[in-house]
């Protein structure tokens, strides 16, 4: 064999490193080293989702892209850029490296054939390696950057029609903020999309769409919840052919370019590293500023988190104030730069008035300027005051009738009318039942649109009392939308409202959510709502969402909001102020740990839990400061390794013992705030020296006491240098000095010493210090007066303790050092490094996590239960946990494992299951019988409680753990095969509430049967099988208008 190559192998095998951990590589198992050999740069590389490990291999001098295996999408020019060489200035040797793509490392060369170091996202130059050729380290080199950048959307980049390839036509003439955003998804880069209701955000992830049809890749779209991805299913369909839908209800051609899902079933796959990953090139997080929601925003957290690398993010919101901020935590969890584009005006310009009812008298109180009209105001203050107090009036009764006729009159139809009450919405609809306000060809396009609607359903469904009174209504151009509909009379009614047959619509906030469905006029009928814990107003971005509706683009000059009020119940008008024009909520993280999280993570082994908290937006203000720290902590070690050991036969050996207790006594000198209360003590008398704290220690003669401390004449002028680094013992020479009131926490100690010193006014600093030389320089260190008890605890305390300190103090060798203020500043400077090396290496570790704590103890409790073993691998009852998400986890894989659910008929399972997951009102709780009360103690309650038990011994906090009853009944007699119309007469929740929970509970059968997989249980899996298909049929079949 060749020695020199052998030489050169042994060199290799010396010069390999270790990556370091990609935290921008959540679903990456294991990335190697790169290394050069010779001239060629080698860099194995693991498939993330084949599994298979890729050789991958360029010559320094090649032009043509290097040849490799299959790799996900983006990743061709992710390794050429980033691998590829270009020549080094002047002939040199070495190489200069291309910056990588966002979120692909970088290598920067230390030496001819030498080994790498992987930099995210920086270019790097060979002098910047730690080798013979440059002194800078990579700390230096990752300095604090922002990874959002502001875009100036007022002008177009000057490359703009070179850059943007038209991958769509539009029918109509796009804004600057669309052109930019579409300019930036050409250039590759994510963005961020933050523009008022109604402004276009949606047509961006059109364009984006189309690209990825273009470039033969896919486009994932995320919502918040099914009913927007069917309507956005809906929208995307006549747009493009290839088109998917995947929810809980339904999946259609999965395999899609474009493929529309809610984000909860997005962070499932992520979870599993599905193979319908691999082509992804956008993701459109549609609804950002449903992280706020407390529930399920951590959902979107997740998402973001263990996206692939190599995604390019479409993020939508409303506008929101700290939208760079969390675009800048976005780029930073992906290391990708995000471009944040907004909106700065709304496209149509809202008018808010103040309707004081009963009457219709419309008060302008914010103009399209936004500003406030004080006048307008005034005027609705004086109405309301005029008002006689009938008895109309004092019900605070809204005349919708007549409200409609004053909007259809002055062509402010169609309206929303927000309320925040499914039952008031359908009270005020009501109201308007016997009004028709569409006309004659419009109700006829209206009931051949319910016909053809209601005839998906069973004949004995369509009687239902719900939908004959939304028929009604529906005639009449009246509707209602909130979370009690039928799914079925929702969607008529979304889509009746979008074709403009719908005139006067009464919803609840939800309305706000969904897709693009503007209304001429907005209207509320209060500024207050019940959030679940008490009555409060509406937050400004709560009241900008729902106002939003009001407008329509093309066909609006300007769009009208209009708050109801009654003369008794006037809003103030700082109330009015603060809703209208206030600003608007921050987006906050709602991250926190869930067992099925810990556990997935665990079992897949993709990312570190830690390393999801601490990319967590929570932890964002933090991780944003850790190169400062990083460069701080440098610091401090590099200042500490320079201060050299010194010998001294006087201080050595007892130097640390002075300073600690130095430090005490200091500490105790609180102690001279408390007892001005207690004269008796005779600590300050005129002429007392004390030591005070001015700079450096000085002596200082009290003389009287003033209203925020005392007069001292201080003995001593004030010299450089902070008190805390020099003892007690050494005092500023007694010379000159002035006059000072200083607090009484400037004192540290009260000597044994008293002057004779002349009145306030002939007192002279000077004067002192030359007649009492002598007592001055008489005056022993740490020789203080002995204060007599006071009989206060506190105080006493205190005194106490300056005592014993004081008596070690006085004995300590340290005293005969000739050098000890010297030596105490040194081992001071030693101490407040290695303090300040602990805290920020604190500060740096995981264990500074807030939440790590909880993580900590989660996994002691699945330990205790044998979801993991000891080593932290996830055994059998933790793979079976990972596999729910529609309830409690812990709680169904205990029943499951106990024998509670495979035991019992399919239809009583559907009835438990719903147990789970319904989450009641008061006045819907059901009360059982006494057999089915013990059917639930046997297979639920028996399970649930020691559950909870531990938990709490675990000191993890928990959740809602009720068990619902309210639709024990309905569910077990829907299961049985009864027709929906006898079930609804079991209960006294909504139609819709009933049918999101069955469909719930559908999807919790089929959880069940993926866990009955796991086990093996094939009899578990035909209940659940059995009891899914009781569920899913007729009006729950999970149809919907939409597709």
């Amino acid at each position: 064999m060749d020695p020199d190559r052998h030489g050169d192998e042994t060199e290799k095998q010396e010069r390999e490193i270790k990556l370091e951990k990609a935290e921008f590589f959540p679903l990456c198992r294991e990335v190697r080293a790169l290394s050069l050999v010779s001239d060629t740069a080698v860099v194995p590389v693991l498939d993330l989702f084949t599994g298979n490990i890729t050789g991958f291999s360029l010559e320094k001098d090649a032009k043509e892209t290097p040849q490799k295996q299959k790799l996900p999408f983006g990743w061709k020019e992710a390794f050429a850029d980033a691998v590829t060489p270009e020549p080094a200035s002047s002939g040199d040797e070495n190489t200069k490296w291309r910056t990588a793509p966002p979120g692909w490392p970088v290598c920067s060369g230390k030496e001819p054939g030498g080994h790498f170091a992987f930099v995210e996202g920086e270019e790097i130059h060979p002098e910047h390696s730690t080798g013979k050729h440059g002194g800078k380290d990579k700390a230096e080199m990752k300095q604090k950057r922002n990874w959002a950048h502001n875009v100036d959307i007022k002008t177009l980049p000057a490359d703009y029609s070179d850059v943007v390839s038209n991958a769509l036509e539009f029918d109509f003439e796009p804004d600057n903020f669309q052109k930019h955003a579409i300019y930036h998804l050409e250039k590759g880069h994510s963005v961020f999309v933050a523009a008022h209701t109604s402004a276009g955000k949606t047509a961006v992830a059109e364009y984006a769409a189309a690209m990825a049809q273009k470039n033969a890749t896919k486009l994932f779209y995320t919502s918040p919840i099914k009913a927007l991805s069917n309507q956005k299913y809906h929208d995307f369909k006549t747009k493009f052919a290839d088109v998917g839908l995947l929810t809980g209800d339904t999946q259609i051609d999965t395999d899609a370019s474009c493929l529309i899902l809610t984000t909860e079933i997005f962070r499932s796959m992520l979870y599993k590293g599905a193979d319908i990953l691999r082509d992804i090139e956008f993701v459109v997080f549609d609804e950002v500023h449903y992280i706020n929601n407390a529930e399920r925003g951590v959902v979107w957290e997740e998402a973001i988190i263990l996206l692939p690398p190599q995604t390019k993010m479409i993020l939508l919101s409303a506008t929101l104030p700290n939208t760079f901020e969390f675009a800048d935590w976005v780029g930073r969890t992906k290391r990708k730069d995000v471009f944040v584009i907004t909106t700065p005006r709304r496209p149509v310009p809202l008018e808010h008035f103040l309707l004081v009812a009963p009457e219709t008298l419309l008060f302008r109180v914010v103009g399209p300027d936004e500003k406030f009209d004080a006048k307008g105001y005034a005027g609705a203050l004086r109405e309301a005051s005029g008002r006689k107090k009938t008895e109309r009036t004092i019900r605070n009764t809204v005349p919708w009738r007549q409200l409609a006729a004053a909007l259809q009159k002055k062509n402010l139809l169609p309206a929303v009318v927000f309320t925040f009450s499914r039952r008031k919405c359908e009270e005020y609809a009501e109201a308007l039942a016997n009004t028709s306000l569409v006309s004659s060809a419009e109700r006829d396009q209206v009931f051949v649109f319910v016909g053809s609607a209601l005839g998906t359903l069973r004949p004995e469904d369509t009687d239902l009392p719900q939908i004959a009174q939304i028929t009604k209504m529906l005639l009449c151009g009246v509707a209602v939308h909130h979370s009690g509909l039928l799914p079925v009379l929702r969607e008529m009614v979304e889509l009746l409202f979008s074709a403009g047959l719908v005139k006067i619509l009464f919803a609840t906030e939800t309305f706000a959510m969904g897709v693009n469905m503007p209304a001429k006029t907005v209207v509320f009928s209060a500024l207050r709502k019940h959030d679940g814990t008490a009555f409060r107003e509406l937050s400004p971005g709560e009241y900008v969402q729902m106002a939003g509706r009001a407008g329509r683009r093309g066909m609006d000059v300007v769009g009208t909001v209009v708050v109801v009020a009654s003369p008794t119940e006037m809003p103030s008008e700082m109330t009015l102020r603060r809703t209208i024009l206030g600003e608007k909520g921050l987006l906050a993280s709602q991250f926190r740990l869930t067992y099925n999280m810990i556990l997935s993570l665990l079992r897949t082994k993709c990312v570190r839990v830690e390393e999801v908290i601490k990319k967590s937006f929570s932890e964002n203000a933090i991780q944003r400061e850790i190169s400062t720290h990083q460069k701080t902590l440098k610091e401090a070690q590099t200042r500490l390794g320079e201060i050299q050991p010194f010998f001294c036969p006087a201080c050595s050996d007892t130097i640390e013992d002075f300073y600690t207790n130095d430090r005490r006594l200091r500490e105790t000198a609180d102690v001279f705030r408390l007892l001005p209360a207690h004269p008796k003590t005779r600590v300050f008398v005129p002429g007392r020296v004390f030591v005070v704290a001015i700079e450096k220690n000085h002596l200082a003669v009290f003389v009287e006491h003033r209203p925020a401390g005392c007069l001292f004449a201080v003995l001593g002028r004030c010299s450089d240098g902070a008190t805390e680094t020099h003892p007690m013992a050494t005092i500023a020479e007694p010379l000159g000095g002035r006059k000072a009131e200083l607090s009484y926490r400037s004192i540290l100690l009260a000597t044994d010493t008293v002057l004779e010193i002349p009145g306030k006014e002939a007192l002279r600093s000077e004067q002192i210090a030359e007649e009492n030389r002598e007592a001055l320089g008489n005056i022993r260190p740490y020789a203080e007066y002995r204060i007599p008890l006071t009989k206060n605890i506190q105080i006493d305390t205190l005194i106490v303790e300056r005592r014993e300190i004081l008596a070690l103090l006085q004995k300590n060798n340290s005293l005969a050092c000739t050098e000890i203020d010297a030596h105490f500043q040194l081992h001071a400077e030693k101490v407040a490094l290695t303090n300040k090396i602990e805290k920020t290496e604190f500060f740096l570790s995981e264990k500074s996590l807030v939440l790590v704590p909880e993580y900590q103890n989660r996994v002691a409790l699945l330990k205790h239960m044998a979801y993991l073993d000891e080593d932290g691998s996830v055994l059998l009852k933790g793979r079976v946990a990972c596999e729910i998400r529609t309830c409690d986890e812990l709680l169904l894989t205990e029943m499951i494992f106990g024998n509670k659910i495979g035991s019992l008929a399919p239809e009583t399972v559907v009835a438990i299951l719903v147990c789970l997951i319904h989450r009641e009102r008061e006045e819907e709780r059901a009360s059982l019988d006494t057999q089915d009360m013990h059917l639930l103690q046997e297979n639920v309650f028996s399970v649930a409680e020691p559950l909870y038990r531990t938990q709490k011994q675990y000191r993890i906090p928990l959740g809602n753990t009720d068990v619902s009853t309210g639709l024990f009944y309905a569910a077990r007699d829907w299961a049985l095969g009864r027709s929906f119309k006898e079930v609804k007469q079991r209960t006294d929740v909504q139609e819709g509430i009933i049918i999101r929970c069955l469909m719930r509970v559908d999807e919790t059968c089929r959880e069940l049967k993926s866990c009955a997989r796991i086990i093996g249980n094939a009899a578990l899996y035909d209940k659940a099988e059995q009891a899914s298909e009781m569920v899913r049929r007729d009006i729950c079949a999970g149809s919907t208008l939409y597709l």
